[in-house]
């Protein structure tokens, strides 16, 4: 039965590499919506207790400067737009200011798409990534 468990895992592997690489491509094709690019992040405090500006709590002050409440525990969702600007409130844009003029940040996407690869074991799947 081991050997039927290892088979599946490197079909199912192989199915998630096939995966990463089309959303890779598309990410630098521009293929993708801005709406498959959303962070889903659950908000772990109010708006005020944040005291580092990362990209959930720049989202969150959107969304608060708007009159959305969100309280800890719920979820917000963002696209990350460029998540090294010095402008801090360029950096990302919450769900729902989401336009379809909105820019995303390639570089960060890609890490992330690749930190998910490594999370599920697929360490270097994408040999046309550089150093």
């Amino acid at each position: 039965m081991a050997s039927g468990n290892s088979r599946e895992y490197r079909e199912k592997s192989g199915e998630v590499r096939e995966v990463l690489e089309s959303y890779l491509t598309r990410l630098e094709t521009g293929d993708l919506k801005n709406e498959e690019l959303l962070v889903a992040k659950s908000v772990r405090q109010k708006v005020n207790e944040y005291k580092v500006d990362n990209l959930t709590s720049l989202a969150l002050k959107q969304l608060d400067e708007a009159g959305i409440e969100i309280h800890p525990g719920e979820k917000i969702h963002y696209l990350i737009r460029d998540s090294r600007s010095k402008v801090k409130e360029a950096r990302v844009r919450a769900y729902p200011f989401v336009g379809v003029d909105d820019d995303y940040d390639e570089e960060e996407y890609r890490e992330l798409f690749e930190k998910a690869a490594e999370e599920v074991g697929l360490r270097n799947s994408n040999p046309s990534s550089g150093p």
